[in-house]
């Protein structure tokens, strides 16, 4: 389906450029003292997605019984996509966090299931930043690799008008920390 043997019509390389598991750890997020990251992982990612969270100094949320969220959130895709052992129509929002950021009140949280529909190829649904912006309504956001520019956020990505590109290689991936 997407391997060098089958052929690579549906590799994701072919919608956009991507980079390696050791240039995503080498990044360095400009991420406040305390804040909240959102990681979006597909299921055969899991274990990559929870090393990179490591390696960027933050703590996954799962199941520390606080009382919010405990990981994350799924979106459920009413479509089928493809896959070998499973058809792929669900993915991950992983939910860590660095330092002691102000987390939403109880009461506020959202489902931990969200049915949407696909957009273009790693497009997500606008309803995960609208949940995000109501969580966080007077916090600095930034989205890194974005794919258009969003009201209230910083949003870096090679297709985005505004702001700094997201870097493709390691060493050029640096900023100053968010206020």
């Amino acid at each position: 389906m997407w391997d060098r043997e089958t052929g690579m019509d549906r590799h994701v390389a072919n919608h956009y450029p991507v980079m390696s598991g050791d240039a995503l750890t080498a990044m360095k997020l400009p991420a406040a003292k305390d804040c909240v990251l959102y990681l979006w992982v597909p299921f055969n990612q899991i274990g990559n997605a929870i090393d990179l969270i490591r390696a960027w100094g933050f703590k996954e949320k799962t199941g520390h019984g606080n009382g919010w969220n405990d990981g994350g959130v799924g979106w459920g895709k009413p479509t089928l996509g493809t896959g070998f052992d499973v058809r792929e129509n669900l993915e991950l929002l992983l939910i860590a966090t660095r330092g002691k950021p102000a987390m939403p009140a109880m009461g506020e949280q959202y489902p931990s299931l969200i049915i949407a529909e696909r957009g273009e190829p790693s497009e997500k649904p606008e309803i995960f930043a609208e949940i995000i912006s109501k969580l966080w309504p007077n916090t600095a956001k930034l989205e890194m690799f974005a794919r258009q520019a969003r009201t209230g956020w910083d949003c870096w990505g090679n297709e985005v008008a505004e702001g700094p590109p997201v870097a493709m290689e390691p060493q050029a991936a640096s900023a100053e920390p968010l206020g």
